[in-house]
C-alpha cells in the first residue's frame, strides 16, 4: 500500500481554492433527501451547500461538513480540545468529503475519510447528459429535463438556464445552466435547490490536520469498496488492531501522535 499512495502537503490542495478575488460569488443551499438503510428504507435529510466562484470553479459540501472544518480550524488553532467536541452536540454528516470543481478543464479535486485516514483523487467530469425537451417550473425557475447514469445509477435531473451557471451539487455539472433537482430513478437519493444568493464570505478553504494520501479514483473505489465489505481489513492497513491483540506489533507513529 505504502508503494502506491504518497503522502503530501495538504497546501498543494488549498492552493487550488485560491481565485480571482473579483469574481462574483454565490451559493445555493440543496435539501439532500437520502435513504440511509435499505433495508429498513430509512429516510434521512442533510443540508448541501455549492459555493460558486463564477467563471472559475466551485466548492461543494454538506452544511455540518463545512461546520466540522470550523471547529477543526479551532482545535487546530488550540482555541478548544478535541476533547471538548467529543459529544452529541458535534454535527454528523454521512457525506464525509468536499468536492472541488475547476471548470477550465472539467476536473473536480476530491478529499474525502476512509475510516481514520483523507484521501485526495482527482476526477475528470465524464457525465454524458441526454438533454430533453420536457420542461416544468421548480422553485419559481423555468427548467429543462436531462438523464444521465452515475456509478450504476440512472438520474433525472431538472436544470435552468435563468441561471447560466454549468454547476450543480454533488458530482453533477456540465448542463447548460444551474441544476435545481436532481434523483436517481430509485428515489434513494434526491437533491432540490432551496436557495440561491450572492455569497459575501471569503472562498472556502478547508483544513485538515490529519496526513493526506494521493491516490488514482480507481484506487479510491476499491477502498471504499473494502471499507463496505471487510473494514475490520482497511483499519489495520491504516496502522490500527483490534482491542486485545497483541499490543507488540508497533504502531503507525503518525497515527499514535493524532490522538
Amino acid at each position: 500500500m505504502k508503494k502506491n499512495i504518497k503522502t503530501f502537503n495538504f497546501s498543494l490542495i488549498l492552493f487550488l481554492y485560491s481565485f480571482i478575488t473579483n469574481a462574483q460569488a454565490y451559493k445555493a443551499t440543496y435539501k439532500i433527501t437520502y435513504i440511509s438503510n435499505l433495508t429498513n428504507s430509512s429516510v434521512r435529510t442533510e443540508s448541501g451547500l455549492l459555493i460558486i466562484k463564477a467563471n472559475e470553479g466551485s466548492v461543494y459540501a454538506t452544511k455540518n461538513y463545512f461546520k466540522q472544518d470550523s471547529i477543526l480550524r479551532l482545535v487546530n488553532a488550540g482555541t478548544i480540545s478535541k476533547y471538548d467536541v467529543m459529544n452529541d452536540s458535534y454535527p454528523r454528516t454521512s457525506f464525509k468529503n468536499h468536492i472541488q470543481k475547476t471548470y477550465n478543464n472539467q476536473m473536480m479535486v476530491v478529499p474525502t475519510q476512509i475510516i481514520a485516514n483523507t484521501y485526495v483523487y482527482s476526477q475528470k467530469n465524464s457525465l454524458n447528459w441526454q438533454l430533453l425537451p420536457d420542461t416544468s417550473t421548480i422553485k419559481g425557475y423555468k427548467c429543462v429535463k436531462a438523464t444521465t447514469t452515475f456509478e450504476g445509477r440512472d438520474y433525472v435531473a431538472w436544470y435552468s438556464t435563468d441561471i447560466p451557471i454549468s454547476d450543480g451539487p454533488h458530482k453533477f455539472w456540465g448542463l447548460p445552466g444551474l441544476i435545481i433537482k436532481i434523483a436517481d430513478t430509485k428515489n434513494h437519493y434526491t437533491f432540490e435547490l432551496e436557495s440561491f444568493e450572492k455569497f459575501a464570505n471569503n472562498f472556502p478553504k478547508f483544513e485538515r490536520s490529519d496526513p493526506t494520501f494521493e491516490i488514482t479514483y480507481e484506487k479510491f473505489k476499491q477502498l471504499r469498496k473494502d471499507e463496505n465489505e471487510n473494514p475490520l481489513k482497511v483499519f489495520q492497513s491504516q496502522g490500527f488492531y483490534p482491542v486485545g491483540e497483541s499490543i507488540s506489533k508497533p504502531l503507525n507513529r503518525n497515527i499514535i501522535e493524532r490522538f
